[in-house]
């Protein structure tokens, strides 16, 4: 169902913009709190730097599992009975990883919230496209908007006083179950759904294909952090990477052959508008997100900061970032959404070499110029995503075209998470500073003399 078509009215609205606002902003502000916390969980188990990029990448392959389907599930039956679905997946899997006893435990309950989340993301902005027309519907996109500027801004500092706090970083699992828990409640006794005949046309949902994706996506992910410690001639490495390829190509055999009922319709990516805004998102997860990582784990590890103060020294990226994506909301109608969205990639670009140039006594200086560049970036590519998506007219609904393009985001974020570590192996950036992040030790110089497992000498 498209964006615009005629749907029954909603008796609550702003309930509606309540709980899909809020909900989002605790998404958001869970997406930044785990970087603050990775070092925590580390330590909690002795975990490595692959044990560290383990605990993204789970969650963000249960994103991928649903973020395009999620779509596909809400044009069947109903936006809010999709994101009521999604919240209560999302309240069970944010309570088993606070209680969670055990590394594989805690994998086992990102996946479960990333699937819920990614229903979430998914059908949340249709949710309010459908509930609100004329100027309420751009104060609700405000206010959707200003909840995902809060969640950038005070992540880092709510983050690390949560990680910091007597609950240590299970606090940020389990402060996302009284808040999702209240709006389910909400959602269902007092918010009214669209009516049956509005989705009773969608094609089936393409569960196939989620599964196919997300399979071999976990499946090269995997290979790719083994090869931290193993050459890529070791057999699990070869056969994971080759079972991997052909789940992969299932995949694109699959979309092809159904495009009326895929998660990515080929004929989409023929659209240049989806296109364009596609290979940006890829990139945007495939560096920008990895990049964040590191960034945590050298304020932690090597610079030896507590979360909290990590948290209070990442303010000006923040803050940069909110203020950045107000002032490209302004730009959208005067620029062309291209324009805006290269301009995000040359911050990502320059942030990104700042950053490659840190050193274990360098000023905090140095680190706000980085910051602020990775902060415009922030700001202005979430603002140029938007209206890029909304300028690629096609047949899809708004939903499954949100929800492919968020996709192909996490693609590039698993892949991109993954590479680190073997990337700082090829000594991409100063060998003693990348054992020191490997190896989770606060001095560089010591660590240099004692190299992390699988790091060459």
């Amino acid at each position: 169902m498209a964006l615009n078509a005629p749907t029954a009215r909603l008796a609550n609205p702003w309930l509606t913009l309540a709980m899909v606002a809020t909900t989002t902003f605790m998404l958001m502000l869970h997406l930044v709190t785990v970087y603050m916390a990775l070092p925590a969980i580390g330590r909690e188990w002795d975990g490595d730097f692959p044990a560290q990029q383990a605990v993204l990448l789970t969650y963000a392959l249960g994103l991928i599992a649903t973020l395009s389907a999620g779509g596909m599930l809400a044009d069947r039956i109903g936006y809010r009975r999709a994101y009521d679905v999604g919240m209560l997946v999302h309240i069970v899997g944010s309570m088993a990883a606070g209680l969670a006893a055990s590394e594989s435990m805690l994998f086992a309950a990102l996946v479960v919230q990333g699937l819920g989340g990614g229903v979430m993301l998914t059908v949340g902005p249709t949710l309010l496209g459908n509930t609100f027309r004329g100027k309420e519907r751009g104060a609700a996109f405000t206010a959707y908007g200003v909840a995902l500027g809060m969640a950038l801004a005070l992540g880092s500092v709510i983050g690390g006083g949560l990680t910091d706090s007597p609950l240590g970083w299970r606090a940020i699992f389990l402060i996302n179950v009284p808040i999702a828990a209240v709006f389910l409640f909400i959602g269902v006794i007092a918010i009214d759904d669209e009516l049956p005949r509005a989705t009773s046309t969608a094609p089936p949902v393409d569960w196939a294909g989620a599964a196919l994706l997300t399979g071999g996506s976990a499946l090269a992910v995997y290979a790719i952090l083994r090869a931290e410690r193993h050459p890529w001639s070791d057999q699990v490495v070869v056969g994971c990477l080759a079972v991997a390829a052909m789940l992969l190509a299932g995949f694109v055999a699959v979309q092809t052959v159904r495009p009326q009922r895929s998660l990515i319709d080929p004929a989409v990516l023929r659209n240049r508008s989806f296109a364009g805004l596609s290979l940006v998102s890829f990139l945007w997860g495939a560096v920008a997100l990895p990049v964040q990582f590191l960034h945590t784990a050298y304020a932690q590890n090597i610079m030896g900061w507590s979360a909290w103060e990590a948290g209070i020294r990442f303010l000006p990226m923040m803050l940069v970032g909110f203020v950045s994506a107000a002032l490209t909301g302004g730009l959208i109608p005067k620029l062309p959404p291209a324009v805006i969205l290269a301009v995000s990639q040359l911050f990502l670009a320059v942030g990104c070499y700042q950053i490659l140039q840190y050193q274990p006594d360098m000023p905090y200086s140095t680190m706000v110029v980085a910051q602020v560049c990775m902060g415009l970036c922030i700001g202005v590519y979430s603002s140029g995503r938007a209206a890029y998506a909304m300028a690629a007219n096609t047949s899809r609904s708004t939903a499954t075209l949100y929800g492919a393009n968020m996709t192909i985001e996490q693609v590039g974020a698993v892949f991109g998470i993954a590479l680190v570590g073997w990337v700082f192996r090829d000594r991409v950036v100063d060998f003693a500073n990348a054992v020191a992040i490997l190896a989770g030790k606060g001095d560089a110089v010591a660590a240099a003399g004692a190299p992390a497992p699988g790091i060459p000498t």
